[in-house]
């Protein structure tokens, strides 16, 4: 949508870092990402948390599969977007729908660390940029979605295409060893989520830049075991 795009132009110089991406996620990537909800819609009440929704693309996509029993929470740390995002899903027939189930929350998604097992949710889906980030950051995040995350759940995030390839060839040394030990973190995770359930990849083609996503199911491991096996030097 070319407001969505203006929006997060408008954002990129100011806050980089925080978005992580060039242009809003395309509808083959909400897709993709939304696609662990797809598939168990209908089935059991949901219980939903969309991370850095930016200008909505993926929420959207999220609110045309939502049930009548479903409940969507929108985190965003960006104050302009989530307050353009409230004033365009006003408009939006699928928001309309299920706004009495739609809760938004403007701040860090580790507000909800230790708020209790009724804060648990069967689908997270995550936009945060990880490359941008340092690895104690992504540990720190991933293992909040653990905690947020029921045994049965699924945990969808984005990692761009050649991003941090490129930018190891561009930064400074420190640069280039903060991105390693970000990869370092992700790799780790995955290997670990492995091991106790699944881990599946997506690669979309049509985003601005091309994206995998990873989706982790099932039988995740508890936090303990994670730290158990955090990746030195952090």
């Amino acid at each position: 949508m070319a407001a969505d795009t203006l929006a997060f132009f408008k954002e990129l110089p100011k806050n980089f870092k925080e978005i992580g991406s060039v242009i809003p996620s395309s509808r083959m990537l909400a897709a993709s990402l939304a696609r662990p909800i797809e598939r168990v819609a209908g089935h059991k009440p949901l219980r939903i948390l969309e991370v850095g929704p930016g200008t909505g693309p993926i929420t959207r996509r999220i609110l045309k599969l939502m049930q009548p029993s479903d409940t969507l929470v929108i985190c965003e740390l960006n104050e302009n977007f989530i307050k353009q995002l409230k004033v365009r899903l006003e408009k939006n027939k699928f928001y309309i729908r299920n706004r009495e189930r739609v809760t938004f929350h403007h701040g860090p998604v580790q507000d909800f660390r230790g708020q209790g097992l009724e804060q648990s949710f069967d689908a997270i889906v995550s936009s945060v940029p990880f490359s941008n980030m340092t690895a104690e950051l992504v540990h720190d995040i991933l293992s909040l979605y653990r905690e947020l995350l029921k045994e049965d759940g699924s945990l969808t995030f984005v990692e761009y295409a050649g991003i941090r390839r490129i930018g190891s060839l561009l930064q400074n040394d420190a640069e280039k060893e903060r991105i390693r030990q970000v990869d370092d973190v992700v790799k780790q995770w995955k290997e670990n989520w492995a091991e106790h359930g699944s881990v599946e990849r997506d690669f979309t083609l049509m985003n601005v830049p091309p994206a995998f996503t990873i989706e982790f199911n099932h039988r995740v491991p508890s936090s303990s075991q994670m730290m158990k096996k955090r990746v030195g030097n952090l």
